[in-house]
């Protein structure tokens, strides 16, 4: 999926939960749990500048161990809701790194927590949750990525009641390692504008042609190294050049054709082919191209320079094509 794609996206995700040492307010007691389960599932909404927002459901569940030493029963249970904000880091490659916060409210439960100074406490409490969050989106395809997290979750110190009547706070302080899947569904694309019809007043008969002068290149080809949509400095120079054509002859109307070799999925090499023609016309319009005036097309693996098998790496596949109209 496109880091600059703008859509909504569904992501799911399981991992272990850590939760610290909890002090027990007012009894003297310290419960220590055993590593635990994670669950979340979110959905959110990329804008296409690296910014994500999303809703969270997460349920977590940790065992109890022991309470001062001594062997104890049953277990902490935290279900949160989320409000969270994330950056997404574009590396031009299929690996992006993204770092957020979030806040919102979490439902933690000591449930039938037994011996403790002499009591039980099975009470549930909703406190102010806050959380930091750093991790990574690794491509699949186009739609479908796999991410992996490490979370910290915080909770204000929920109040219980203990069987003796006795109101005590514990600490909530979580540590966190996901791994999951998010789906993303694209923005759909405006279609490109007519081009409008110029009507040219009536002339005069033009005098006698002078001798033509030498026509100017009108097709020009950049390459691009696996996998990678950067334009390399070797590009640079070829772009250069047809930028330099283009305004010479007046040119009205370029067009930039991406393309990919085999070596992955159809889906995914599409948007990679049309990565590299935005590209391509970003660098156009650095140099003095108007944008209106320069068309993209992705074709993915669709017309292949070098016909190959599927999944073949082929170096003459992975370009973009330059037409001055």
């Amino acid at each position: 999926m496109g880091a600059h794609d703008e859509g909504w996206y569904l992501g799911v995700g399981v991992g272990a939960n850590w939760l610290q040492d909890s002090e027990v307010g007012g009894l003297n007691s310290t419960i220590d749990t055993d590593l635990g389960a994670l669950g979340v599932i979110r959905f959110g909404y990329h804008y296409g500048n690296g910014w994500l927002t999303e809703v969270e459901v997460g349920y977590r569940r940790n065992n109890v161990d022991q309470i001062n030493g001594v062997d104890a029963s049953d277990k902490v249970n935290n279900l949160d809701g989320m409000i969270n904000v994330l950056y997404q880091f574009e590396t031009g490659t299929m690996f992006r790194p993204y770092l957020g916060v979030g806040l919102g409210a979490s439902s933690v439960r000591l449930d039938n927590i037994t011996p403790i100074a002499g009591t039980r406490i099975d009470d549930s409490d909703v406190v102010f949750a806050y959380q930091g969050i750093a991790g990574a989106m690794i491509d699949i395809d186009q739609a479908l990525g796999v991410f992996l997290e490490y979370r910290y979750l915080g909770t204000d110190e929920p109040d219980f009641n203990t069987d003796s009547g006795i109101s005590v706070e514990a600490e909530n302080q979580n540590h966190s390692a996901l791994i999951g899947l998010r789906y993303k569904w694209a923005k759909p694309k405006p279609a490109p504008e007519p081009e409008p019809v110029i009507e040219r007043a009536a002339e005069e008969p033009p005098p006698a042609p002078e001798p033509e002068p030498e026509p100017i290149p009108r097709n020009f080809i950049i390459f691009f190294d696996w996998d990678q949509d950067v334009i390399t400095q070797e590009a640079m120079g070829i772009l250069s050049e047809a930028a330099n054509y283009a305004k010479q002859a007046g040119v009205a109307r370029i067009v930039l054709t991406g393309h990919a070799d085999r070596s992955g999925s159809a889906s995914y090499n599409e948007g990679l082919s049309l990565r590299r023609a935005n590209n391509a016309m970003a660098e156009l319009v650095n140099l003095g191209i108007a944008q209106d005036a320069i068309a993209v097309f992705a074709k993915g693996e669709a017309e292949p320079l070098v016909p190959t098998d599927d999944g073949v790496r082929e170096p003459q596949n992975r370009r973009v094509e330059i037409v001055l109209e």
